[in-house]
């Protein structure tokens, strides 16, 4: 089967509140937060997102130690952020589902202030 089908038919069973929620999350966060995501340049000294093996279950951050591996010793803020909104969107769908928000409206309202208030 092709993929722009399978694309489809997973699009077709997401709900339209879900997929409101996700979009706006993300397009209002790529835009919101663009400045960070362009602006920091990547380079083996910064101190953001210092990996640290110490940083596991000793701080209470149990799965920092997994989420630092990705970006190693580099700093990668435009792969970091972009991830982060995915996740972030995928969360504003599940809160948009969970909450039973019938309207289109209020789900993508709910995703941009997602993205907009940490």
């Amino acid at each position: 089967m092709p993929l722009d089908r399978v694309a489809a038919r997973l699009r077709q069973r997401i709900p339209a509140t879900a997929w409101a929620a996700f979009l706006s999350c993300f397009l209002s966060g790529y835009l919101i937060h663009l400045f960070a995501l362009t602006n920091l340049i990547p380079n083996s000294d910064g101190l953001s997102r210092v990996f640290d093996p110490q940083q596991m279950t000793v701080s209470g951050r149990w799965f920092l130690h997994y989420a630092s591996a990705l970006n190693n010793f580099t700093q990668m803020p435009a792969v970091i952020g972009l991830l982060s909104l995915v996740f972030l969107g995928l969360a504003a769908a599940l809160a948009v589902d969970l909450l039973g928000f019938r309207s289109r409206v209020l789900s993508a309202l709910a995703g941009a202030v997602m993205a907009a208030f940490p």
